[in-house]
């Protein structure tokens, strides 16, 4: 008897096993069919391509990114959408840092993008302008109504990518640092011979005064102290209208200024 029960229980739990099995293989039909359906069902076909908020200054419109994304509306299935590819197309344009996409059933492809941010304009071996982000990337086609308050950077070719990135970071301090607020860089070239050089702006009363910047070679040579003494400097200048043709910012602790005739 003891016998006979063990083998109906050994057997009961075989027959479950076996259901359980075959529920399992059941459900996974049904998802898959029920995926197959959905990926041929016109419910699924997309109308619309939505581009999320961006900023009242974005450098692109919605209608531009939609273009670029190339969608065919009315003609393709959501679940069939390669989002690889309208991601790479979207990438065309310079202007793209990073692209997020989102399927939103059932008829709706959302697209979100961030923008490269302009810290300088760059001007090429060729003469042309471009902006140029803080890894010293070039991009973009530039629209001085876009933004018309950067630094010219020059002297810089396509493969001084370093000096470009040392240019930016060098203004990024600048500005932090708050150096004045009486004077401004206006452009920065590279030289060979003199390494870094800075066309420089500053308030004289009812004038303005401009003269050369010579950075040096090497701007890890620029030390927040040594800039807080060129901001001392040029307040001087500012403050007491003395025109210079000249400013040395590379003679070690040293800043050496060279004034016009007359000051």
């Amino acid at each position: 008897m003891a016998l006979f029960k063990e083998g109906l229980n050994q057997g009961m739990q075989r027959v479950k096993k076996f259901l359980t099995f075959g529920f399992l293989i059941l459900a996974f039909g049904s998802i898959a069919s029920a995926v197959v359906v959905s990926m041929h069902s016109s419910l699924f076909i997309v109308h619309a391509v939505e581009v999320e908020d961006q900023p009242e200054d974005s450098p692109m419109s919605a209608s531009d990114i939609i273009s670029l994304a190339s969608v065919p509306i009315g003609k393709l299935n959501l679940f069939q959408l390669n989002l690889k590819q309208v991601e790479s197309r979207i990438r065309t344009s310079s202007w793209i840092k990073d692209v997020r996409l989102q399927k939103m059933p059932p008829q709706t492809l959302s697209v979100a993008v961030t923008y490269r941010e302009p810290k300088a304009l760059l001007q090429t071996e060729t003469g042309s302008v471009v902006y140029v982000d803080g890894d010293g990337k070039r991009f973009g086609k530039v629209n001085l109504r876009y933004r018309a308050d950067l630094t010219l950077l020059s002297g810089m070719g396509s493969s001084d990518t370093a000096r470009a990135k040392d240019a930016i970071f060098f203004l990024q301090r600048w500005e932090k640092l708050k150096i004045s607020k009486k004077a401004e860089i206006s452009s920065i070239s590279w030289d060979f011979d003199r390494g870094y050089r800075a066309v420089l702006t500053y308030s004289m009363g009812d004038r303005i005064g401009r003269t050369w910047l010579d950075l040096g070679q090497n701007f890890d040579t620029q030390t927040d102290l040594h800039l807080e003494r060129l901001s001392k400097v040029i307040e001087y200048l500012s403050g007491h209208g003395v025109a210079v043709r000249q400013i040395w910012a590379d003679a070690g602790k040293k800043i050496v200024v060279k004034t016009a005739h007359g000051s």
